[in-house]
């Protein structure tokens, strides 16, 4: 039934697709201090320094990083070849899947984060260090959306495989193909 696109692959590589880029947004914002954010925001996304604080800092750490593994593990291991001839799922629920699970991992880490109680290391507010910063974090988004869209974005984010459509054919951002 789910070896080729069909409705059901439609529908469920467009919720992941929708899903990974609320997920991603939100992860971008969680970045922000919850100040530099409109107040529009405040409670529709995380942020991290409004995350819980833990009176135990090397607790603090240690789930923090396990929050990390539990992301990257799962998101290196889930894109190698070897892995996915071992799950042997269908090409167009597979990168769907990948999307979804990752998005729910990147979702789970910013709701489970913990904040410890440590000395001000440094500040730059108010300062050219502080603009700089921040326009290199916009650059650096824009760069990261621009670059996926230049890879297959559509592809990247498992709607083509799901739908069974090179939507980026259809949308004119494919390279033309050379006829012989």
């Amino acid at each position: 039934f789910f070896r080729q696109a069909n409705l059901f692959t439609s529908v469920f590589s467009t919720v992941s697709y929708i899903y990974a880029l609320l997920s991603l947004t939100s992860y971008w914002l969680f970045l922000v201090p919850s100040e530099s954010l409109p107040t529009s925001l405040h409670g529709l996304v995380y942020s991290m320094d409004l995350a819980k604080t833990s009176p135990n800092p090397f607790t603090a750490i240690l789930a923090d990083i396990g929050l990390m593994l539990l992301f990257t593990i799962p998101h290196s291991t889930l894109a190698r070849a070897a892995t996915k001839l071992i799950m042997n799922l269908p090409v167009c629920v597979e990168r769907p899947l990948f999307v979804l699970q990752t998005a729910a991992l990147l979702h789970a880490q910013m709701h489970y984060w913990q904040n410890f109680e440590a000395p001000n290391i440094w500040n730059i507010s108010g300062s050219v260090a502080q603009t700089s910063l921040w326009a290199l974090f916009v650059a650096g988004y824009l760069f990261l959306v621009t670059a996926s869209f230049a890879l297959d974005h559509f592809h990247l984010f498992g709607l083509s495989q799901g739908t069974g459509v090179n939507i980026n054919r259809k949308i004119g951002l494919a390279p033309p193909t050379s006829q012989k």
